[in-house]
């Protein structure tokens, strides 16, 4: 089995939503097992052990923020005499999705998408003695920046962008799960 997609989104007074999408030759249904690491958490990461960094500095104008892998995978049938694919194949490049609502303070964001400003970004989350777990995708370009006004009160725009490839760390996204828990 290889994965085909990886969606990851965080929101205020949710946890972390992981949902995969795998193409597989085969099915076989195992028996569910329980974690063997000592002082295996069983809670969630929620949204208040996320902290979200731009360009390396901290940003506080995320409301929400969806990162979606697409591995561009398809299972290819063929005449094998089995009811099984038989190979797996890339149909396109790996893709990097971001969607997500930043509280619009200024003209900034709109200007960066206007030049098509590239940033970092980092989704970090820290559970204390537990795990933590950190999205990085080096190389940021907003495709999409709706200004909306609709009033003097606050306001808040949904935004779209794509994750690039980055020479320097020879990625497009690096999803790290690590302990924080001291023996």
């Amino acid at each position: 089995a290889q994965c085909q997609q990886l969606q990851m989104a965080v929101q205020p007074n949710q946890d972390l939503r992981v949902t995969g999408t795998f193409v597989a030759k085969q099915l076989n249904f195992i028996a569910k097992t329980t974690p063997t690491f000592p002082g295996s958490p069983a809670d969630a990461f929620f949204f208040d052990t996320c902290s979200i960094s731009v360009a390396g500095a901290a940003s506080a104008k995320f409301e929400s923020l969806t990162v979606i892998y697409n591995n561009q995978l398809a299972g290819i049938p063929t005449l094998i005499g089995s009811n099984q694919i038989a190979k797996i194949r890339r149909d396109g490049p790996p893709t990097v999705r971001i969607n997500g609502t930043i509280d619009f303070q200024d003209m900034q964001e709109f200007n960066d998408f206007r030049v098509q400003s590239e940033f970092g970004l980092k989704a970090n989350f820290i559970k204390a003695n537990s795990f933590s777990m950190l999205i990085d995708v080096p190389r940021v370009v907003f495709t999409d920046v709706p200004v909306r006004v609709a009033g003097k009160g606050r306001i808040t725009v949904d935004f779209t962008a794509n994750g690039r490839y980055h020479t320097g760390s020879a990625t497009q996204i690096k999803v790290s799960l690590t302990t924080t828990q001291s023996f």
